[in-house]
């Protein structure tokens, strides 16, 4: 006989998940991204967001969710400062 499944918790608010030591669900970057959470898939297969598996579902740390931030500013800055128009 199988169980039910539990219902998640809520996600924590952004102001509680601001420590790099928290782990966050789909859901949870999807809110901290301000994302849908199929682009959180999609970061994922592309091997730009790390997340790890528990059962079926993703987890994903604070701090990887971060150094995405910082890679994706990088790139962005980096693609203005190439770009034609851009003046120095």
């Amino acid at each position: 006989m199988r169980t039910p499944k539990q219902p998640q918790p809520p996600n924590p608010s952004l102001e509680a998940i601001a420590g790099a030591g928290a782990i966050l669900t789909t859901d949870g970057v999807a809110a901290f991204l301000r994302c849908h959470k199929s682009t959180v898939y999609r970061l994922i297969r592309s091997h730009q967001l790390e997340g790890f598996k528990i059962g079926s579902d993703y987890r994903f740390s604070m701090s990887a969710v971060l150094r995405f931030i910082q890679k994706a500013e990088e790139s962005h800055a980096a693609e203005r400062r190439n770009h034609p128009d851009h003046e120095q």
